[in-house]
Formats: structure tokens, C-alpha cells, sequence
């Protein structure tokens, strides 16, 4: 079992979130999956300060600065800030590498706190979550994503994204958020519209990894062991696939509109919400 240090350090290296230049449609719908949850928050940002927690690129604490008073984005990897600052800089923004394990803030600094596709990452809860909740204004909100465990992964799998320590249902992550927060409500991310859609493009690309890891499993994580960049290079290969990139055509059949956060049927959600306040 990997140290808390040794989790942190291997999320350095975690990938860029593509914004622009998408390869595929599954590739352009997880971005507006992800830009969903950014959309939501941002109608709890209105003059607002807002630490975005694990902001990658800055594309998310952007969308949010269109509202807010002042954003400012962390991350652990100096890439991913590097690049933050050079696309996203702006007035009202600021971007900071972290350690992982302490937030370089007073007490009560924000109104609004997002970690979107963190938790996930996380190999010890109790200073991410102590940390994010010391800095809320005891009125504060503060809201997580994460991939849905039961659409993701059968019973005993571990996670197949080599980033991730433990995926969660929406039971397992009220639960851990209920340890630390008074009142936690649990979303999840369906459908608003049938087949082709945001959802059914997540869905299907999930449904198709987990058949492929059962179909390796015992054998992949000996390659991936011995052969550390096989991840990596098959993405690229991938992405070379479908260098010329989506046409506009493409992109106009989906949008952040086919999908919506609810409170049912939330072992079908490709993704979970969780609000969190006091």
C-alpha cells in the first residue's frame, strides 16, 4: 500500500485535461461532463471567493471567474499550474502549486470551495478534507465530483484509471463526507435527452474499459509494473488515431445541456455531485 507521499507525488504527474484540440467524442464528452459540474457551481459563485481544489489547467476556475468575486486554482503538479497561469491568468484569478497536504490559507477564506475529480486521487482523506473545511466561512459551501464506482467497475475490481487510489458509490461517498461535513447531499449525472448524448458517450466508453481490464486482468498490471509509460504511450497512439480532431459538426451534437445532476436513480449516474455545508 503506497504511502500518503507516495500517492501525492504520482498525481504530479497526472494528465493535462484537454480543452481544445479533443481526438474523439469520448474524449470531447468527458470534458463537458466536466464542465457540467464547473456550469452548476458557478450559480453558487455570483461574488463569491472561490478556491478551486485540484484545478489542472485553470479551465474550470476560468468559467467560475466569470462569476466570481476572486477564484483561486491549486494543484500539486507545477505543470499543470504553469500552464493555469499562462492560459488563464487573469484579475480576479490566481493559481498556486500545493503539497497535497496543507492549503496555504487563513481560516474562513472562502465562500465556496470545488474539488472536481479529486477525490478520487486522494490516498489520505482526513487533510484534504480537515484543510478544505478550515478554510470555508462557517456559511461556506463546498462541492465534489468523482466518477461513479457502480457504473465503472464489478465487485472487487480496482480502479483501471492508474491514477486513482478508490473509486465510490454515492452510499460510500455521503458516508466519508458525513465524517466531516453536517449536511451532505448526494447528485448524480443522468441523461436529459436519449441516445447519442453526453451520458450515453461516458457510459459506453466506461462500459467498453472495464470489459478490456476484465479481459487483462492478472496481465496488465505485471506490464504496467515493468513497463511504467505503456499507459501513456497507448493514449497517444490512440489520440494519433484521430489527429485531424472533431469536425464542428461532431462537437454540435453535444453540449452540457444532455445532461443533468439528480438525486435518483443514482446507481445508473455516470458521475457524482456531493454539496456539502457546515
Amino acid at each position: 500500500m503506497p504511502t500518503n507521499r507516495e500517492v501525492i507525488d504520482l498525481q504530479r504527474g497526472h494528465d493535462i485535461v484537454p480543452t481544445e484540440d479533443f481526438v474523439s467524442v469520448e474524449q470531447y464528452c468527458v470534458y463537458l461532463m466536466h464542465l457540467k459540474a464547473y456550469e452548476v457551481a458557478s450559480e453558487l459563485a455570483h461574488g463569491a471567493t472561490v478556491l478551486d481544489c485540484g484545478c489542472n489547467n485553470g479551465y474550470g476556475t476560468a468559467h467560475l471567474s466569470s462569476v466570481a468575486k476572486r477564484v483561486v486554482g491549486v494543484d500539486v503538479s507545477d505543470r499543470a499550474i504553469e500552464e493555469a497561469q499562462s492560459r488563464h491568468g487573469g484579475e480576479n484569478r490566481d493559481f498556486r502549486v500545493v503539497d497535497g497536504l496543507t492549503l496555504p490559507f487563513e481560516d474562513d477564506s472562502f465562500d465556496l470551495s470545488v474539488s472536481f475529480q479529486v477525490i478520487e486521487h486522494v490516498g489520505d482523506y482526513g487533510p484534504y478534507l480537515s484543510e478544505i473545511r478550515r478554510v470555508l466561512t462557517p456559511a461556506g459551501i463546498a462541492l465534489f465530483t468523482t466518477p461513479n464506482r457502480l457504473v465503472r467497475l464489478d465487485a472487487g475490481m480496482k480502479p483501471w484509471n492508474s491514477f486513482h487510489v478508490r473509486e465510490f458509490s454515492a452510499a460510500e461517498l455521503r458516508e466519508l463526507l458525513e465524517g466531516v461535513f453536517e449536511q451532505v447531499t448526494v447528485k448524480g449525472l443522468i441523461e436529459t435527452v436519449p441516445p447519442p448524448s453526453v451520458y450515453s458517450a461516458e457510459l459506453g466508453r466506461v462500459t467498453r474499459v472495464k470489459k478490456e481490464n476484465q479481459r487483462w486482468a492478472g496481465i496488465r498490471p505485471k506490464l504496467r509494473g515493468a513497463f511504467p509509460f505503456l499507459g501513456r504511450l497507448g493514449r497517444m497512439l490512440r489520440g494519433r488515431r484521430h489527429s485531424a480532431g472533431l469536425s464542428v459538426e461532431e462537437r454540435a451534437a453535444y453540449s452540457t445541456d444532455q445532461v443533468h445532476y439528480s438525486e435518483e436513480d443514482l446507481g445508473r449516474a455516470v458521475d457524482l455531485m456531493a454539496i456539502c455545508k457546515g
